[in-house]
């Protein structure tokens, strides 16, 4: 994995950020703003002209729509991966587009003359029919910008048409006009929107005037109908119930249950904006980096629960008052119907986005199997349901087809993918859901306050249950561009040798000695070159090493420049593909290092390695940890660290978690095993730590660009722990704190460290309030480095 490929990685994911922040903030203004015409032509044109608008809309995109999607889906996928065929693609797809569409409105024609409708009916479905035909032509050019991926443009083009129609539709509703005026409304609003598109693609447009190649003609057919087929059964189980509520049920319940709908479908439409931003992305990754595929596929999803799940939770419980507001008395029974549509709402946002990364990675007839699945099952639970259970039963059916559709869906992406557990994805924020919905249900507060208290415990539960990392504030930053890659990708010199090993000396003789001896009798004749840097340790350490150990290339420095600094300046004329940072106060045992190098081997995403650390009686130090937050700090200084060392019984719970190699957030500083090439792409380590916090800041750095960090039980280093500091311990802790502040600032900027000064501050004040409990008498100088660490906090930009 070379340094290129990881920038690529870094630049993707910001590009993911971006294109995500672009369509979710678009995709909110222009859904509320469709929302809203919606909730005003339902009150305007009361329950049964909004069931017939509902009826027609549903039913001439089963007919259209899936035409239109599958060859915008397809089309955003090849030009993402030939974006220098996008005139040819875009060309030839209209061709086949006209050739579809003239046979399709043949039969949705033939399908019209079947059913019984009366005028009005016929008049405003025709409309409608009309306007999406001519959408779909719009649609075509906004794939294309997906592709490229502009989102800014397309933010822009769909929030336009939402904003014109809500103009134009209100307009025609304050006049008194009904349901067939509303319909003619939308389709000026369909022809105005597709010329404003057809401007932004000067140059496609021109190719159009060009030979159609009828062979791409028949390529693009072979391989989009497949889409096609996905998007055609989609639509049917997502949208069939409206249809047959229509002629089972009539005019008014389809209008009480398509107001449920349009609320469910506009969430659903929100967060998809994720999707459209991953789906170009993905098609490019899936034929390059199938861990990377995956990876990004867990963490998607991740934050679709977190996000989904409140959304299923808050809308069941607030659905009667929100319907009443919304629609008012006469949707009455709208509230209960989406009640039972919001419950698995999270399941059809999953289901959505793994069927589209399934298209990414051209697993076409997976995903068509279990969606012609899914279409025939919804249709035999309606005709079963519906005539005994009427809106309601159409509800149930609809969520028990998303749960079916679930369990199909996850059990392909293990299948073609490592296996996920979903029960690790979903446990936090489906507990903070539960939470949150009680607690709305308990104060029965008007429903913005409901709202507004949903969050606030929503998000607390996720915090206290440790649900968010360093890389998930990362993102939150990136999405308001307050990051940037300080990192420049250092130079290193050629790899002339399996292996470089640093170690950093300062005052320690007697240990360093050690260790090199442990080196030298585990590693024999191996390849491999030692670097030690003394940090002016003044003690014989130079002398003494050049006399017992000629080989070992020495670099003594006249200061002491701290940990980071000392162990760059060996990095920086190292020969090694793996480069193994080592502190002076370990010792080697047999077969670590060649454990931990096959592992590396095997395993090129793994940008650092981390082995079981031993205390020299054989017992178990921490030897990793996973994220370095407030609540993490307060389990593990004030919980762990204190219940570990007056009870020798939970060192069989350290043990218990040490037992297995597992990726983790950082891996302690005392033994790193690091690819030449991840250590070299983060820039090294970061030299403004003079010691502590540098193994967390390099693990987290590594992993912003991608890299894994892990840890593994197969290797083992006895550490003595801190033998250099022990002789300073005030000097020590003021580093410590020193190193916590920048580690703070740097990795989530002025709020984080405001919040680690609060945390502080708290700190103090218990520890004060014991110290005046007990009565605890401190020495002047304990006094005296109180006060200096409290100015240096408070101090400390």
């Amino acid at each position: 994995m070379t340094s290129h490929t990881m920038k690529e990685k870094t630049n993707t994911a910001a590009r993911l950020v971006k294109n995500s922040a672009w369509l979710f903030f678009s995709e909110i203004l222009s859904k509320l703003t469709a929302l809203g015409t919606q909730i005003i032509a339902a009150r305007y044109l009361g329950d049964e002209g909004f069931g017939v608008f509902g009826f027609a809309f549903i039913a001439t995109g089963i007919v259209l729509d899936f035409i239109d999607n599958g060859l915008k889906v397809f089309l955003t996928r090849a030009i993402s991966r030939e974006p220098e065929l996008m005139g040819d693609y875009l060309r030839n797809i209209f061709a086949l587009k006209w050739i579809l569409t003239f046979f399709s409105v043949l039969v949705f024609s033939a399908g019209l003359i079947l059913i019984p409708l009366d005028s009005e009916t016929l008049k405003v479905v025709s409309i409608v029919g009309i306007a999406l035909v001519i959408n779909g032509y719009a649609e075509m050019y906004l794939g294309v910008f997906r592709a490229f991926e502009k989102m800014l443009l397309v933010s822009k083009l769909m929030v336009f048409q939402r904003a014109l129609f809500f103009v134009l539709g209100l307009l025609v509703l304050l006049t008194g006009s009904h349901v067939m005026e509303f319909s003619e409304a939308f389709l000026l609003t369909s022809i105005i929107c597709f010329f404003v598109t057809r401007k932004q693609m000067s140059k496609p447009a021109q190719g159009l005037r060009r030979k159609f190649d009828w062979v791409l003609i028949w390529k693009i057919l072979k391989d989009s109908m497949p889409i096609c087929g996905v998007v055609f059964f989609s639509y049917i189980y997502f949208c069939i119930d409206s249809v047959l509520l229509f002629l089972m049920v009539g005019k008014a319940g389809t209008g009480w249950y398509f107001a449920a709908f349009k609320i469910i479908e506009s969430l659903a439409l929100l967060l998809a904006s994720v999707r459209g931003a991953l789906f170009p992305i993905l098609s490019r990754i899936c034929s390059h980096d199938g861990g990377r595929f995956e990876r990004l596929w867990k963490e998607a999803a991740r934050y679709l629960l977190i996000v989904g799940l409140p959304i299923s939770a808050g809308t069941a419980v607030l659905s009667p008052q929100l319907i009443d507001i919304l629609y008012g008395a006469d949707y009455e029974i709208t509230g209960l119907v989406l009640q039972v549509m919001a419950i698995p709402f999270f399941l059809l946002v999953i289901n959505e986005f793994i069927a589209y990364l399934l298209l990414s990675a051209d697993k076409t007839s997976k995903v068509l199997k279990i969606v012609r699945t899914g279409a025939l099952i919804n249709i035999v639970l309606n005709i079963l349901i519906i005539p005994q259970w009427g809106l309601i039963g159409a509800a149930i059916s609809a969520g028990l087809t998303e749960l079916l559709l679930f369990v199909l869906f996850f059990r392909a992406i293990n299948k073609y993918y490592e296996e996920t557990s979903f029960l690790s994805l979903v446990w936090r924020p489906a507990l903070a859901a539960v939470g949150m919905a009680w607690v709305i249900v308990q104060m029965s507060w008007a429903i913005i306050p409901s709202v507004l208290l949903g969050i606030s415990v929503y998000f607390l539960i996720l915090i206290l249950l440790q649900t968010f990392n360093e890389y998930d504030f990362l993102v939150l930053r990136c999405v308001f561009n307050r990051t940037s890659d300080e990192n420049l990708v250092a130079k290193l010199p050629e790899v002339s040798l399996p292996l470089s090993i640093v170690i950093v000396s300062y005052k320690s003789l007697q240990h360093i000695t050690e260790c090199l001896n442990s080196i030298q009798a585990n590693l024999g004749q191996s390849e491999y070159e030692i670097i030690v840097v003394d940090n002016a340790s003044g003690d014989g350490t130079v002398e003494s090493l050049r006399q017992s150990f000629p080989k070992v290339h020495l670099i003594a420095n006249d200061q002491n420049l701290g940990f980071s600094k000392a162990n760059n300046q060996a990095i920086k004329i190292s020969r090694g593909e793996y480069i193994l940072l080592l502190n002076n106060d370990t010792e080697v045992l047999h077969g670590s290092l060649e454990n931990m190098m096959n592992i590396m081997a095997k395993s090129p995403q793994i940008g650092l390695l981390g082995c079981r650390l031993l205390n020299p009686d054989q017992s178990l130090q921490e030897s990793f940890g996973d994220k370095a937050g407030f609540v993490q700090e307060f389990f593990r200084k004030f919980l762990w660290n204190k219940i570990y060392k007056s009870n020798s019984k939970f060192k069989f719970l350290l043990n218990w978690t040490h037992s297995e190699e597992k990726e983790v957030g950082w891996v302690r500083g005392a033994c790193m095993l690091f690819q030449r090439n991840a250590i070299a792409d983060v820039g090294l380590m970061d030299e403004n730590y003079f010691m502590y916090f540098e193994d967390m800041d390099i693990g987290l750095s590594l992993r912003k660009r991608g890299w894994e960090v892990r840890f593994t039980p197969e290797a083992s280093i006895i550490h003595h722990q801190g033998v250099s500091q022990s002789k300073a311990p005030h000097l020590k802790a003021m580093a410590y704190r020193k190193s916590q502040l920048y580690y703070y600032k740097k990795n989530y900027g002025q709020v984080g460290l405001r919040g680690l000064k609060a945390y502080l501050f708290l700190k103090f004040l218990s520890n004060a309030v014991v110290s005046f409990v007990y009565r605890r008498n401190e020495s002047e100088e304990v006094v005296r480095f109180r006060r200096e660490e409290r100015e240096l906090i408070r101090t400390y930009q």
